[in-house]
């Protein structure tokens, strides 16, 4: 039996995400690979990483931010639409993660 999968939301033309739900400056966003993978480091409290990424219409995204170093980080994610307004958020205690 072929397994039927949730409709995709309408994702728009381009997509602003940024770390820590506290929007960054769109010039110091690091644009994303789709099916890439992205290393950092959160190293101060409070610091925020922002990554940009194109999507068309009826296209879904998986995103997903995680504690790789058993540190005390809880990892938050924000998706933001091109106009700035939140569409997606997603926390856990040790990977944060966005499927829309």
């Amino acid at each position: 039996m072929r397994q039927q999968h949730p409709p995709r939301h309408s994702c728009p033309a381009f997509i602003v995400l940024a770390l820590l739900v506290v929007r960054v400056p769109l010039a110091d966003a690091v644009g994303l690979v789709n099916g890439g993978v992205v290393t950092g480091a959160i190293s101060v409290p409070g610091e925020e990483d922002s990554y940009t990424f194109t999507a068309n219409v009826g296209e879904g995204v998986q995103l997903r931010v995680g504690d790789t170093g058993n540190t005390t980080l809880f990892p938050i994610i924000t998706l933001y639409g091109p106009s700035g307004t939140e569409v997606a958020s997603g926390t856990g205690p040790t990977v944060a993660a966005i499927d829309y």
